[in-house]
């Protein structure tokens, strides 16, 4: 498929800063970028999760990305900035409204103002699919459709979103803002509120039930944590990018179909005990991917297929860990 020309270095190196790499979808990125032999700095408060010592081309920050003097110190060498900060819980309302933002705002404004400062840099920000449309009015949702987010954290990517587009008419940075479906992938972390694959394969492991929102029929856009991390890395190599890309696989599945998927996968049965929704849960969400497949080359992985790979990967280091306990 032709696409975009790769963006010319300009006599620069044409080194990624990925902010947030230890994450799911950082963490990919960063791997992916380095087997195509891009120069990468990582700044986490987590430093390098890797084996030692670190590949040659990756430079590592620990701090955070908090700290205007760290970030500078991460940044003065690279000439894009991938944003895969952890902002927060994708739908739980909490009694701190005012200093959830500022987490989840703040880190940003920092990186804008050091992007500011600097000269020529690109900014990739990772936003939501599943919470800044809100409730859409048709399915799939494009680029183009209405945000109008119904949850915190939907109006934290938005705003997020806003600032950026502000700094970029302003300040001249140069942005591609990816909205992102309902990620899933190994080593997802769960927490109330966020991660169904994650939480309903944890059912399947524990024999624990799971609780579904509703009559479990609204459907969710699942989209692979490897395909992300792809989709990312072949977006850095171009050149004159849309400022808005959906990434999502245009197929919708609902709760009660995934627990059917992971119980054939599993060969488990998972209960499910159903309980009311919430004035703060998007109904159904599927995003319109078109844009994005005029850009870059690529076949989303089928959700089962997906689900099968972690679920032998789990399978794996369970019985590695068993053999490891009677040596």
């Amino acid at each position: 498929m032709s696409g975009p020309e790769v963006a010319p270095s300009g006599g620069r190196s044409r080194r990624v800063l990925v902010l947030g790499g230890t994450g799911l979808i950082g963490s990919r990125v960063v791997t992916r970028l380095l087997k195509a032999g891009i120069p990468v700095t990582t700044l986490s408060r987590r430093g390098y999760l890797g084996g030692d010592p670190a590949p040659s081309q990756l430079r590592v920050v620990t701090g955070d990305v908090s700290d205007a003097a760290v970030l500078g110190d991460a940044i003065r060498d690279a000439d894009q900035v991938v944003y895969a900060v952890s902002s927060g819980t994708p739908q739980i309302p909490s009694s701190t409204p005012l200093a959830d933002m500022e987490r989840a705002i703040g880190p940003l404004l920092v990186v804008l103002e050091a992007m500011r400062i600097g000269s020529g840099m690109r900014l990739f920000f990772l936003s939501s699919g599943g919470a800044v449309y809100g409730n859409p009015t048709s399915l799939p949702v494009t680029e183009d459709a209405p945000t109008a987010p119904i949850s915190p954290y939907g109006v934290w990517k938005l705003a997020a979103e806003k600032y950026i587009a502000m700094y970029g008419h302003v300040y001249g940075i140069q942005y591609c803002i990816v909205r992102a479906g309902n990620v899933y992938g190994d080593g997802q972390v769960i927490r109330h509120g966020h991660g169904a694959v994650a939480t309903v394969l944890q059912a399947a492991e524990t024999s624990r039930a799971v609780h579904v929102l509703g009559n479990g029929d609204d459907l969710r856009d699942y989209v692979f944590a490897d395909d992300l991390a792809h989709v990312l890395v072949e977006l850095v190599t171009r050149s004159n990018l849309p400022q808005v890309i959906n990434v999502g696989t245009g197929q919708g599945t609902s709760i009660r179909q995934l627990i059917a998927i992971i119980e054939q996968v599993t060969g488990t049965t998972i209960r499910a005990g159903h309980v009311p929704p919430r004035p703060f849960d998007v109904g159904s969400i599927v995003l319109d991917s078109n844009r994005l497949s005029t850009l870059v080359e690529w076949l989303p992985t089928p959700l089962q297929v997906g689900i099968a790979g972690i679920w032998k990967r789990l399978q794996g280091k369970e019985a590695r860990a068993l053999g490891e306990a009677l040596n």
